[in-house]
């Protein structure tokens, strides 16, 4: 079974020429394989006998939507055609590309695929009538922390989830692992700074909330604050230490 790869694509370009490409999208269902698809839609004849590559348009299959954003309009009349869904372990990348080719179109896409660990943003235009292709692609984390609104959301998640341990399993471990993940390179010194600095400053009616949860706490919860915020600190200043020390 494949990974599912979550794209989200825009592209942008003619009323005209996008609802045409829409009517040879919607006929999705009336292939049998993703290339005959591409073919399709670039209108090219399709030999089933023919020996190919079944990611020659970047993955095997793509179970997408489609929405034409007529009330959005470019300073140039153009409209946005926005196509989102899950492909088989990859993005539709060079579909969209050729799309950009045959219909003289510009075009966003993201992707994000956690299971292989990457995430990524790839965009087509066209300067001097010849498409450019600019490309990012990073490790899932680091997709994350560059392309996606949530780092900090997640960061919190994963951070609050060692504290958890922490206090309830004694981990001081895993918590330790978990505030790992603000020394990767690419994180900022101020970001890593401003979120140690919350967790310096957690109040004693902070931890009490985590102390006493309903569903974690047990009988080897560590129910003195005083001592579970002494751990904190002594968690957060040996992997402050450590990383000094790496450096």
């Amino acid at each position: 079974m494949a990974n599912y790869c979550y794209n989200s694509i825009q592209i942008v370009g003619d009323n005209k020429i996008l609802k045409k490409l829409i009517k040879k999208l919607e006929r999705y269902e009336e292939t049998k394989f993703f290339n005959e698809f591409g073919d399709l839609i670039l209108d090219k004849k399709f030999d089933p006998e023919e020996k190919r590559d079944g990611y020659e348009y970047g993955t095997r299959w793509f179970d997408f939507d489609l929405d034409l954003d007529e009330k959005w309009i470019s300073k140039d009349n153009l409209i946005s055609l926005n196509i989102s869904g899950d492909s088989a372990w990859s993005p539709p990348e060079k579909l969209i590309e050729e799309i950009c080719k045959k219909y003289k179109v510009s075009a966003e896409m993201f992707y994000e695929e956690g299971g292989n660990d990457f995430m990524g943003e790839t965009k087509f235009f066209w300067k001097d009538n010849v498409l450019q292709k600019e490309e990012e692609c990073y490790s899932y984390r680091e997709g994350m922390y560059k392309l996606s609104d949530n780092w900090h959301e997640n960061i919190y998640e994963d951070i609050e989830d060692g504290l958890y341990s922490l206090i309830h399993n004694g981990d001081e471990t895993y918590f330790y692992d978990q505030l790992l993940n603000l020394f990767e390179d690419y994180v900022s010194e101020k970001d890593r700074d401003a979120i140690l600095k919350e967790y310096i400053n957690y109040t004693k009616k902070d931890l009490n909330v985590i102390i006493n949860h309903d569903y974690r706490r047990n009988d080897n919860t560590i129910t003195d604050v005083l001592v579970v915020y002494k751990t904190m600190l002594k968690v957060i200043n040996q992997i402050i230490k450590d990383h000094d020390t790496n450096k």
